[in-house]
């Protein structure tokens, strides 16, 4: 138990605490031999003694630390080093939290290049067999405060609250489930189960003075969950197709929620009842998403529809007060804001844009363009004193606008997968965004912070691979193929000298080497093997077996004299082999799937992961 923060004890303590580990080099402690109670308990007890940035700044804590206990006190960093190492931890937390010591080394090390931190990423690496020389930084951010990790499927929806005292944020997934998360923490306060399919979106309101949170499915049905027992309370039937959306309102003095739904309807339903009021027809194709606004002292409700314009009812009579006309391909979501003294909305679309509708006028107020794929969603706050809209993306991004200008303010940078939902919230006084993703993670941001020469057919599908070699005095290409053996061709007539068969699924890539003084291939297969192969016969040498998930990139080269490949998987490892030996010398752990890899002639290796490019230095093998 930590000494609490202020108390005249808390720094002897940690202090204590400290000289309790065994010295290494240079004086600092030695973490990997420290007791496991030191391990989880240390970093409380210097946020108690107001000790953290200097904790912090040691990188073997940052590595050997219980990952949940040092996770837990970045919040206190203060000094502009101890706010590097925070955004470094928490960079790759969601993936590194549930790896080995050395393991987490690579990783932190690795982002640590990410944010150009060259002297802290050298230091973190110092006992790996890995140096990052450096790395782009497209896919992180300072602005970063939590990943929220623990659904198995892509998450769809987020929603905030406050139960308790506490704010929390509630989210949903395509693993059947909703869950409800401490934002203070980013622990699982509970998880709602129940839905039959994929949860599709979340909101929340006051029913009975108690919180709950209105889930919707792919079983046809929206549930009423009370937030304090996880309990369902209602289930809301009616729909007869995939139930995609939610918002809520209080109309007249009941509380009321509004679905969405690929049935082409919207509905409303007493939430104390589970009775419907109205149905909302009008739209000619499946209805995606929903938002409340009021217009004109009137409750409105704001539908988006894959197949025809945004419509906005009038929540009283159902009927349809305006369509809105611009997007030129399905619009994907809606927001509400106040602008001035007018209200507004915020639609996405699979064209790539978000558009600011005047609700009164039903005119484009402007459009936001910066995604490069489909935008998703939207939501919006109050930063600085001006309204902003965070929109989500296909692109792996969010990005914050600025409503009055359409500009640009910031680009959210770190998800592995399309970012499907936004909310914002109010967490420690500041604005933060929590986004969405396939890549089955929640995240919460702070709002501040050539020409042909020769071809042939003869591959039956997409080529996915190609290296050159020389066999037999002749210059080759080995050719791969998604489901079709490997190839090796002539390159002077383009005709197949012969066909490599063995792996059991596709080939994803290829290399070339010398072995033992003759020609030898080796391919990467969705099989997760690779494959070192005899170009003169055709014939497999070895099968390198050990990745757990598809093997896709493979390099060669020549490292201390020995022939060394190395293959990179969607296992998010890359591995160095001996090529003689037939055996893996080293094993790189990485915050996300690499996809591409290169030997430079100065024994420089350059991995593609992401959006991201990596430069790693092998001396040290």
């Amino acid at each position: 138990m930590s000494t609490p923060a202020g108390s005249p004890h808390a720094l002897p303590v940690y202090e204590a605490l400290l000289d309790s580990v065994p010295p290494a080099e240079g004086g600092r402690p030695a973490w990997n031999v420290a007791d496991p109670y030191v391990l989880r308990h240390a970093a409380q007890h210097a946020k108690g003694a107001d000790k953290v940035d200097e904790l912090l700044q040691d990188p073997e804590f940052l590595i050997h630390g219980d990952p949940e206990a040092v996770n837990g006190v970045l919040v206190a960093a203060r000094t502009p080093p101890g706010l590097l190492a925070a955004a470094v931890y928490r960079a790759s937390y969601g993936v590194h939290r549930y790896l080995t010591p050395e393991q987490r080394r690579q990783i932190l090390a690795l982002d640590a290049a990410r944010f150009q931190a060259s002297d802290f990423s050298r230091e973190l690496a110092r006992w790996a067999d890995w140096q990052p020389l450096w790395a782009t930084g497209d896919q992180v951010s300072a602005a970063l405060t939590a990943t929220l990790t623990g659904h198995t499927g892509g998450v769809t929806g987020v929603a905030t609250a406050i139960l308790d005292g506490r704010p929390v944020a509630i989210t949903t997934s395509h693993d059947r489930t909703a869950r409800v998360w401490d934002l203070a923490t980013g622990h699982t306060i509970t998880t709602l189960t129940g839905h039959a399919d994929g949860v599709t979106g979340v909101a929340t309101a006051v029913l009975d003075g108690r919180p709950v949170a209105i889930t919707t499915s792919h079983d046809y049905t929206a549930r009423v969950w009370d937030l304090a027992s996880g309990e369902t309370t209602i289930t809301l039937t009616g729909h007869h197709g995939f139930v995609t959306g939610v918002a809520t309102a209080v109309l007249g003095a009941r509380p009321v929620a509004i679905t969405t739904s690929y049935d082409g309807t919207a509905r409303v339903w007493d939430l104390a009842s589970g009775e419907t009021t109205i149905t909302l027809t009008g739209h000619n194709g499946r209805v995606t998403s929903v938002a409340i606004a009021k217009l004109d002292g009137r409750l409105v409700a704001v539908t988006t529809s894959r197949d025809d314009p945004g419509r906005v009812w009038d929540l009283a009579s159902g009927e349809t007060i305006t369509t809105f006309t611009g997007h030129t391909a399905r619009v994907t979501g809606v927001a509400i804001a106040i602008v001035g003294d007018r209200p507004i909305a915020i639609t996405t679309s699979r064209d790539r844009t978000a558009r600011v509708w005047d609700l009164a006028t039903g005119e484009t107020i402007t459009t936001f363009t910066g995604h490069s794929g489909f935008v998703t969603d939207a939501a919006t706050a109050i930063f600085d004193g001006r309204p902003v809209a965070i929109t989500t993306s296909d692109d792996d991004t969010a990005r914050v606008w600025d409503v009055v200008t359409g500009h640009a303010i910031t680009t959210l940078t770190g998800h592995a997968g399309g970012v499907t939902g936004v909310a914002a919230a109010i967490l420690d006084g500041r604005p933060v965004a929590i986004t969405t993703s396939d890549d089955r993670t929640a995240r919460v941001w702070d709002l501040a912070s050539g020409e042909i020469i020769t071809a042939r057919t003869g591959h039956a599908d997409g080529v996915t691979g190609v290296a050159t070699a020389v066999l037999d005095g002749r210059a080759v290409a080995i050719t791969t193929s998604s489901d079709d053996p490997g190839r090796v061709w002539a390159l002077a007539s383009g005709e197949t000298i012969t066909t490599l068969a063995g792996h059991t699924a596709g080939v994803t890539g290829v290399a070339a080497a010398i072995l033992d003084g003759r020609p030898v291939a080796i391919t990467t297969s969705d099989d997760r093997t690779a494959r070192v192969w005899d170009l003169a016969t055709g014939e497999t040498i070895t099968t390198l077996a050990g990745h757990t998930a598809r093997v896709t990139g493979v390099a060669a080269a020549i490292l201390d004299g020995r022939p060394v490949a190395i293959t990179t998987s969607d296992d998010r490892t890359a591995r160095v082999w001996d090529l003689t030996a037939a055996g893996c010398q080293t094993i790189l752990d990485l915050p996300d799937n690499p996809s591409c890899v290169v030997f430079s002639p100065s024994g420089t290796l350059v991995l593609g992961m992401g959006h991201e490019v990596i430069a790693l230095d092998l001396v040290p093998l």
